[in-house]
Order: C-alpha cells, then structure tokens, then sequence
C-alpha cells in the first residue's frame, strides 16, 4: 500500500476539519467560560484516509488506539473499516478494493474521551510551545502528528487562527516509552487565550499499533527566565529516580528558589511554601545542583527562580520523564550474573533474596527441577551473586517467597505445594514458620498452614500458587500475601488474586481471598491477556513499588514481560529490562532494598530470562545489584574552601532516599567526627539539605558533617568536611586597637617610613580600599577624621569581610575575635 505524502495527509486534515470549532457529532457545546471537565458523550471525529490498492493486491486498514484530550486517560478503541461500508465495529480486516485511492468515513467513540477545554491565557506576539506526549505499548515510530492550536479573543467562541503541523520522523520508540513532539507557535494579535488539539497520528510502523495520545498542553516560552544548560534536558525520558537536577547560575545570582512537582499549572504558579516548593539553592561555582528522588515512570515539570538583590526572578517551567533505571539496567549495575547456579550446579529459578540477620551475607530462597519434579531450596550468600546451598526445604514445591519477622526472630516461607509426583496438579498455597534462622537452616519449622482452593475452585480449576509477602503484623496474626489462580472458566490463564491469612501464629489459621480485578484489568488493557503470574512489592525511596509478569500471548514464553504496578495509579507500566546481550524476555521478577557487600544502601533484583527470548548465555536466573548513594556529598562550602563568608548556607547532595539529615559544625574535627546528637556540635535535624548556622567567627576553620536518616529509621553517618572564615576586620583600624583615631595613621607611616612593625590585618591598613599600603591611606585615616572627607570603604563600623578582592592579607584582628 503507498503510504500518503505529508502534503496528502496535511490536505485531508483540513478537508475533514469542521468549522467554527471542532465539534464532535453528538457532544454538547462547552459553555462560553471555562468548561466544566466532564464535557462526554457519542463522540465522532470525520477523518479522509488516503490510500492506494494495486489490481492484485489488498491493503489492512486497522485503526486501533486510545486518545485522551489533555488530562485522564481515554477507553480504548479498535474500529475496522472498509470503502464500501463506511466506518464499522468490525472483527474483520478491511481492505482497499482494487483502484481505491482514498476513503473517507467517521470515527465514533461510544461513551469517549472527555472534551477538555482548558484554556492557556497567553500574550500577543510571543512564542508558546505546543508539547504532545506519545506513549506506545509497542515499538512503534511516529511518521507524521497533525495538531491545530485555537485562539480567541474574549470569552466567545472563534474560528480558527492558526494551526501548527507536527511533523517529521522522530526515531524509534521502545516499547512503552514517551516521546514528546514540539512545535513552536506564537499568539497572533488579540489572543487572550489558546488551545491545543491533536487530530491524528500516522505511524511509519504499519496499519496495526496500539497508540495512546496521552497528554497534550500549550507551554509559555517565554513566561520565564531560561535557565543554562539544564539537566535533565527540557522533555527528557528516562531520567534515573535519583536525578541530580542542574543548571548554569547566571552571573550575580545569589541563589536559586527551586520548585518540582507533577502538574504544569502548580509548578508554574507555585511560591516559597507551597508543596512544590523544596529550597533556595545556594549559588557555589558555575553549577547549580541538587538531588530530588522521584517515581516511576511519572512526568515532572519543576522550576529555578533566581535570587538577586532581594527579588526572585521567574524562571521557565521545563519537565522530564523518569524510567524505572534501578531495576531496568543489567548492563551496568554494580554486580550482575546471568544464569546463575548454586554450587552444586542447580538453576536458582525465581530466586528471591533477603539479607541475613543473625550473620553477615544473605538467604536466597529458589526452586530448582531434579528428576522431573520441583524443589524448594535454601541458599546462603557473601556477595549476591555466588550462592552456596544449604539445604532442600520443600519437595514437590516451587515458587518460594520468604520474609524475616524481626519480633518474633523467625522467617515466613511460603510456596506453591503440588499435590501429586512430578509438581502435578492440583496446588495449593502453603506456610511454613521457622522460629530461628538456625531452624531455619535445619528446616524445622514449627507452624504450617495449607490454604485450601479458593479462586481457582470459583473458576473451574485446582491450582492456586505463585505466593508474595506483602505485609506481616508486627505480632504475626496477619500475613497479606498476592497469589495467582488457574481462571480456566475465562480462557484458561492466570489470573492475580490477593489473600489473608490470619491466626497462623496462634495455631487457629484463618484465610481469606479475593480476585485482584484491578490489577488484572490494567495488565489485559495493556494487552498482556495471557497468563500474569509471580509480583514481589517493596518500599524505595519512601515509595511503594510492586513488580508483575504478564504474557501477551498463550503458550509463547518468549512473550513474557516483566512490569511495574503504581498503586496511587492503579495502573501498569512495562519495564524496559536491558540485557547485555539484548534479552527480550523476562518473568519471575523479585526485588529488595539492602545493604551491599560493601554496606552501601543497594536495590537487589533477579529475574528469570525465558530461553525463548534470551541472548546467547543469558537464559536463566539472572541476579543484579545497584548500589544507591548512600551518604550526603558535594558539599558547599567545597570542602577545603577558604574566606568563607561569616553566615554561610550549608548545602550538599542528599543520599538516595534520605528522608531528613542530622547537621554537626564545630572548629574541632575531630568532636565533629565523634559527635552525637547529645553533643554541642549538633545543630538538629533539617527535613531539607540547606541550614543557615548563624553568623561564624571569622579567620576560623570549621568542620562539618551530615548524617542521612532513611525512612526506616537507620542512620548513614557521613563523611567531615572543613572549609575556613575570611577574617573580620574594620577598616582604618591599622593598629588593632578596636578604634579609627589618629593613632591608625600614626602607625601606618611609622611602618612605611621607620620600618616599625606591619600592620597583623593588611586589609584594615588598606583605608582607601585600593589593594595596596602606602601613604594615600594615611592620608585617608586624616581626612575621615579632620576633614569631614565621609565614612572609609566597608567594612567600617563593625566587623565584616572584605567585600574585594586583592592580595593582601589578614593573618588576625583581635576587635573581632
């Protein structure tokens, strides 16, 4: 089929384009004001498609996607059409009949998208950036994006004033990634408001991709001051979850008022205090820099005001995406191995780790298959990656999950039990209880609970297994566990159900269940349909984050993937796993937050690598760890700094996750380094990375340190810097003696001229402020004092720094301590 030429595609929008406005058949008109949201009914949208069929040939037209106008995600839709019968909800492909060349037909949205019309003010004559964020569940490149921007003058409706053509090929997209297209546009004369819609998409891919218009706006360029260099760069993906947010300070900028958040509008009108309000940063060197821990796959605006002379001038809102970096990166983390084997040469499938508590390394639970059948294993490791098995703890069982209980010292083991030789049907859940990790070694437990069919018994089948951990109660009598079930009543796949059990502890064992629609429904939306299995839920970043497996298709392991639950969204995100080798397919994935081999604060991963999309080498369990900054860093004052200012603003980079930090300065470092917070050093504990320690003695040496407190209450004591005062002086006070008199000239000649004894601060001889001692400031001390000749250059009258710089010095000043 011949593909459309912009020109082509550009000349149907506008055939199609309906005036005065783009109303929808069947969608109420929106109110002259600024509309209530939910503007929603039948929606149709009329599109002119051009296409061309040879003689013999036949070209499947599928138009299959989601579109959403500005904020909220739309239904989706797929619709088939075909020349002779207009547009129809059709299961059959529609083809160009033999010398088609175009077709024209409407696109109907039951119950569709709401019509949004949020309006921008804007000012005439500048330019204004329309943003359109592209998001895909599958690799897709984008050929051609036609949006038209509205504008008018008053609070009546207008016809159309101008438009904007995205247009051009921006590369391939990964799956699930997002993609912004921009195009300038300015407000022409009398516009006090604009509009943003985008009405089509063309994919370069084919026919077939599902595609979602996300999120659309209409952004002020210049409504702010631009900031240089920014990092990350303006509509950036994938920014790590630790970003270290960066830009060029402007010259004589004092500091930075720094605003992030995830809404547009709140960033843009936000003010010290509001929530998206984090700090004034001060200004140190050529970068400003400061450290925000974010969330998965969320889009972020943030702004910098600049600080200068008292007012705070408005900087531009500019925004980036973030990925899922910590657990989507097994090229580089700090440790990997793929296919990884215990000692004895046995795969460690669905491996799933915790550190250690009763000695220094880690527990791995697996199962392995031994002459046809599954087992769960017990192993021990010092590195992560090497694993040393103890021993067998369940026979005939597979898909372990194990959690340590710190009240009561013992370990939770939980597993999928097979009912019959060779791991065959039915399975149940089943609890173990291990009261020491010494029991635990001797696989002794002492309670044990196996949960009776419950979901997979509703839905025509007997096998319920795949158990996580989510949460225990500190005194054991609630387990909440995530499992999964045989739907075999609904197309035979697995389906996420959730449980309770209660009382295990207390010997009166109690269990519960439910099906998890919302999550399966998110994952099925997401067209992972086949089966959805194993999760594992965790805390970062004072964050909950729940990993899940999803199948597209039945029966085909190469097409398992690996993805991400947000519980504020209930909705999923596919991760985007990195291999070395390139691996394409990814189950059973586990992860923890934990202390490193080497003690630093790390995020531990595994996953199953199925053979079917597994590089050469890597198909297996592959396990990975990333160590995560752990102390507070890049200090300002730059450690070793000197004629540091008398009110410095203490900054540094925050470790990852550092909820709060305890702040010690003293002039010994070595009280410094040995502090606690019942010493005199202890300046408190500060929910942000900036403290003001008051005004310092000058000419002194101070150390500092910085300890980050995590939200699990654990502390990382951090490394002592030091930087130095300039020394205090008052100007003309050439002899110490705490007053400006005669005396101060006496003794500056008696040094230029007897070679009596040089002033102990150079700078308060210098009275005329010119970077030299000679004659002049003599003569400057007599005529402030005799001629009514004005006060001296600062610092005069009191103690301060000197304002400039020169190249005399200040070895001490008494009156100044």
């Amino acid at each position: 089929m011949r593909r459309s030429t912009p020109e082509e595609r550009v000349a149907a929008a506008r055939l199609t384009r309906p005036r005065p406005r783009p109303k929808m058949d069947g969608m109420r008109d929106c109110p002259r004001r600024p509309p209530e949201r939910n503007c929603r009914a039948r929606a149709r949208a009329a599109f002119l498609v051009l296409v061309s069929a040879g003689a013999a040939s036949a070209a499947e037209l599928i138009l299959n996607g989601s579109i959403e106008q500005y904020h909220g995600l739309g239904r989706p839709f797929a619709w088939d059409f075909r020349t002779n019968a207009g547009c129809k909800v059709n299961s059959n492909p529609a083809f160009a009949r033999s010398g088609t060349r175009s077709l024209e037909f409407d696109l109907s949205i039951a119950d569709g998208p709401e019509w949004d019309s949020r309006r921008y003010a804007v000012s005439p004559g500048r330019s204004y950036r329309a943003r359109f964020f592209h998001r895909t569940t599958e690799a897709l490149s984008i050929g051609e994006v036609l949006a038209f921007v509205r504008w008018w003058a008053d609070d009546s409706w207008s016809d159309w004033k101008g438009q904007a053509l995205l247009a051009g090929d921006i590369g391939r997209i990964q799956t699930a990634g997002w993609v912004e297209v921009r195009a300038d546009v300015v407000a022409p004369a009398g516009a006090r408001y604009g509009e943003f819609h985008v009405w089509g998409v063309d994919t370069a891919r084919g026919p077939r991709g599902r595609v979602y218009l996300d999120d659309f706006s209409l952004k002020p360029l210049a409504g702010g001051a631009p900031l240089g260099a920014p990092a990350p760069a303006d509509g950036a993906d994938g920014a790590p979850l630790y970003t270290v947010l960066g830009w060029d300070a402007a010259p004589g900028v004092e500091g930075y008022e720094l605003y992030v958040g995830t809404d547009f509008e709140a960033v843009l009108a936000a003010v010290p205090g509001a929530p998206e309000h984090l700090l004034a940063a001060p200004v140190a060197g050529p970068r400003v820099r400061h450290v925000v821990t974010l969330a998965p796959y969320t889009r972020y605006f943030w702004r910098a005001d600049a600080l200068e002379g008292g007012a705070a001038l408005k900087g531009e809102v500019l925004s980036f995406a973030t990925g899922f970096d910590l657990l989507e990166d097994l090229v580089g983390p700090t440790g990997v191995r793929y296919a990884a084997k215990d000692n004895q040469g046995r795969g460690l499938d669905t491996l799933q780790i915790i550190e250690n508590p009763a000695a220094p390394g880690y527990i791995g639970v697996y199962h392995s298959a031994i002459d046809g059948e599954f087992e769960v294993r017990l192993a021990t490791s010092t590195d992560l990656l090497a694993w040393t098995y103890r021993r067998t703890l369940r026979p005939n069982a597979d898909m372990p999950a194990i959690a340590y209980h710190p009240q009561t010292g013992g370990f939770f083991l939980a597993h999928e039990q097979w009912g019959n030789p060779g791991s065959r049907s039915p399975s149940n859940l089943r609890f173990c209880f291990y009261p020491s990790y010494a029991a635990l070694l001797a696989g002794a437990w002492t309670l044990d609970f196996t949960a009776p069919l419950t979901l997979a018994a509703q839905n025509g089948s007997d096998l319920e297994g795949t158990p996580s951990l989510f949460a225990i109660s500190a005194d054991g009598s609630r387990i909440d566990v995530g499992f999964h079930f045989f739907d075999a009543d609904s197309g035979s796949v697995d389906r996420n159900g959730t449980g309770v059990l209660r009382g295990m502890l207390a010997g009166a064992a109690s269990w519960t269940t439910a099906v998890w629609a919302a999550l399966n429904d998110a994952l099925v939306a997401n067209e992972a349909s086949a089966n959805i299995g194993d999760r594992d839920d965790g805390a970062l970043f004072g964050r909950r984050h729940m990993l899940v497996e999803g199948q597209y298709i039945r029966g085909d392991f190469g097409s398992w993937r690996a993805w991400f639950w947000d519980h504020a969204r209930q909705d999923v995100f596919p991760l985007h796993l990195r291999t070395r080798g390139g691996s394409t397919s990814f189950g059973n994935m586990t992860w923890q937050v934990l202390r490193s081999p080497r003690g630093s604060r790390a995020v531990c991963g595994s996953c199953f690598i199925f053979s079917e999309g597994a590089a050469a080498g890597e198909a297996g369990q592959a396990v990975f760890y990333r160590e995560l900054v752990s102390e507070a860093w890049e200090p300002t004052p730059p450690a070793g700094a000197r004629e540091v200012g008398p009110e410095p603003r203490l900054h540094w980079l925050a470790a990852a996750g550092a909820e709060s930090h305890d702040v010690y300065l003293g002039t010994d470092a070595a009280r410094v380094a040995a502090a606690g917070r019942a010493s005199s050093e202890y300046l408190g504990r500060f929910e942000t990375p900036l403290v003001r320690p008051g005004r310092l003695r000058g000419a002194a040496t101070y150390a500092w340190r910085v300890d980050e407190v995590f939200a699990d209450g654990s502390v990382q004591a951090g490394p002592v810097w030091s930087f130095s005062t300039a020394p205090f002086f008052r100007r003309g006070d050439s002899n110490a003696s705490g007053a400006v008199d005669i005396a101060d000239a006496v003794f500056t000649l008696s040094f230029l001229f007897a070679e009596d004894v040089a002033p102990s601060c150079e700078d308060a001889g210098d009275a005329n402020d010119d970077g030299r001692i000679d004659i002049a400031d003599a003569i400057k001390i007599l005529g402030h004092l005799f001629a009514q000749s004005g006060p001296l250059p600062p610092p005069f009258g009191e103690c301060a720094i000197d304002p400039t710089a020169d190249d005399l010095e200040c070895m001490a000043f008494a009156p100044c301590g």
